[in-house]
Formats: structure tokens, C-alpha cells, sequence
């Protein structure tokens, strides 16, 4: 089969030079010998059995890590007592305990969606009576009242709609705050400070 350079192409255009290469690659027979056909055939079959097997052991071979615990909702259940609790219109915390005040946990409900894609809630040194401001107002020398993220213990990560339950270690007295920032590790800014009272 001839393909024609100069059909509608012209004998100097960039087409033109393309076509005679295909028409010189056409007439050039490679014929694979019998042997060589065998070969590309069994190399076909075990790479047909072994590909799938592979992507089947490389599934099974993947441990069942569980999630980093400290970042983790918990599963237990709730404490009997709620000693005190914020309610805002995007989301709804409770802190919860026993009745002897020696285990307590952290309840937080998002009612509707968060505003950012991820959130963690660290919990801050006790303050004095500096009040924080939503979207950040920054304390920059630590210490009690600070809401700098490196002074905090981080508490756990809330995502979606949803309850979420966190253990908390307290050292119980009635005069003291639980001082809990939302932070959003993403764009590196506070969304929101709680305090709640012991």
C-alpha cells in the first residue's frame, strides 16, 4: 500500500515529509519469529495472573492501623453528670462527669456544619481575666491566659455534623475554668475560645 506525499498535502509541507515516513515504515516488514511470539505470549499470561494476584496480596498485606488515639473521638459512654456547657448556634459543648468528679469528658455536638474542613480543640492554661475575642484575639507571652497553640494540650479533632466525645484529665476545684480553642490547623487561625466553668 503506497500513501501518496503529494495528494492534497504538496510535496514540501510538513504533512507531506510525515506521509513518506509512514509509507517507508509500511513497506518495511518486522515480522516476529516463533520463538520470540511464544515468548511475548507466556510473558502475557503470567502478567495477566500475577498482576491481580499482586493487587490481592498488596491489600492483605496492609495493616489494620487504628486511628492516632489522642486525635480520636472516644467510644465509651457518656458521664451521668453535666456540670456545665456552652451552647452557641453552630455547636453545643458539655463538660461531663461522675459523681464522685474523678473521670471527666468533653461533649461536643456540631448542630450544623463547620465553617472550615477540619477543626481541632486544644485545651489552654487557666486564665485570669483576659477575655478572647472569636477569630483570634492573640495573648503573644503564654503562659496563663496565652492562646498560643504551643501553650495548649490538644484535646481532639472534630470534622462533620456530629457528636463527639473526648476524655479529659481535671484536677477538680470549684474555682476554676476550662479554657478550650478551636483552631484551624489549615489556615493556622483560632475559630472560636469556650470557657467553661468547674
Amino acid at each position: 500500500m503506497d500513501l501518496q506525499g503529494d495528494h492534497y498535502s504538496g510535496n514540501c509541507c510538513i504533512l507531506a515529509i510525515i506521509i513518506k515516513a509512514l509509507d517507508k515504515c509500511i513497506k518495511i516488514e518486522i515480522l516476529m519469529i516463533k520463538p520470540q511470539r511464544r515468548g511475548h505470549y507466556y510473558a502475557w499470561i503470567i502478567l495477566a495472573l500475577l498482576l491481580p494476584a499482586g493487587i490481592v496480596f498488596a491489600w492483605l498485606a496492609i495493616s489494620n492501623a487504628e486511628p492516632v488515639k489522642w486525635i480520636k473521638s472516644s467510644n465509651s459512654d457518656l458521664l451521668p453528670l453535666i456540670k456545665s456547657s456552652s451552647r452557641k448556634k453552630e455547636y453545643c459543648v458539655s463538660l461531663r462527669t461522675d459523681k464522685n468528679y474523678t473521670q471527666w469528658q468533653l461533649e461536643w455536638e456540631n448542630i450544623t456544619p463547620l465553617t472550615v474542613p477540619t477543626a481541632v480543640i486544644y485545651r489552654m492554661p487557666s486564665r485570669n481575666a483576659l477575655h478572647y475575642g472569636r477569630q483570634g484575639n492573640r495573648n503573644e507571652g503564654g503562659g496563663p491566659g496565652s492562646t498560643k497553640i504551643e501553650d495548649g494540650i490538644l484535646v481532639g479533632r472534630i470534622e462533620a455534623r456530629g457528636i463527639y466525645v473526648f476524655p479529659i484529665n481535671l484536677d477538680y476545684s470549684g474555682n476554676q475554668e476550662l479554657n478550650l480553642i478551636l483552631y484551624d490547623f489549615i489556615h493556622q487561625q483560632i475559630v472560636d475560645t469556650i470557657n467553661l466553668a468547674l
